[in-house]
């Protein structure tokens, strides 16, 4: 049985058979969910790497629902940060804050982004802070705590209601001066979702991990 998603789009692709430790441990230069899951693809032979699903693309002028909107902005609304941290407009600039975004199994999906910046708080500190703070009654999909690397440049953090859940929230960061920027992207059912179905033998990981 094996597990996987869109790398591209910020799904994770995790295959049991291919002798995975995890997909929230780090990689060189990033961490979280994402970036175990490229390595174990870019090793992985094609015949034991099937191809991941298509997210439906929904026709032009369908979107999510008033309530999905709703509860995805009650989300972004209750969202913990760590201590210090102010919301800004956009990220500072020559950040990395977005060379990773988050995709979804589903779609129309209701979304909601923000992005804050934490002086004086080490990236890897505040990727920690917050996996052991979840937000608004969800739940930490990888909560194992990350130990501090010079050269860990990215991290990310995934907030989803249960390990397979298609709705959540994932905070991307990234180191800035002796501080950190974080990204927070939301992503909540819509009544009019279709979602990615995936192939005989295979399942859907959450777009968290």
């Amino acid at each position: 049985m094996k597990r996987f998603g869109t790398v591209g789009a910020g799904l994770a692709i995790c295959g049991v058979t291919m002798s995975l430790a995890g997909c929230g441990a780090a990689s060189s230069g990033t961490a979280g969910a994402a970036p175990l899951p490229r390595q174990a693809a870019a090793s992985a032979s094609p015949s034991t790497m099937p191809d991941a699903p298509t997210v439906p693309v929904p026709a032009p002028g369908v979107s999510a629902d008033a309530a999905a909107q709703a509860k995805a902005g009650a989300w972004l609304a209750g969202a913990v940060l760590p201590p210090g941290a102010q919301r800004v407009s956009e990220p500072p600039s020559g950040t990395s804050i977005d060379n990773e975004t988050q995709g979804w199994w589903c779609a129309p999906m209701a979304t909601a982004d923000a992005y804050w910046t934490i002086s004086g708080m080490d990236m890897v500190a505040a990727a920690n802070w917050l996996r052991t703070h979840p937000s608004d009654g969800l739940a930490v999909v990888f909560p194992q705590l990350e130990t501090p690397a010079a050269d860990l440049t990215n991290d990310s953090v995934n907030d989803f209601a249960t390990p397979t859940a298609k709705e959540g929230m994932t905070f991307e960061l990234a180191r800035w001066g002796s501080g950190t920027v974080v990204h927070l992207q939301i992503g909540v059912l819509a009544a009019n979702s279709v979602c990615a179905s995936a192939a005989p033998g295979t399942e859907l990981g959450t777009a968290g991990g």
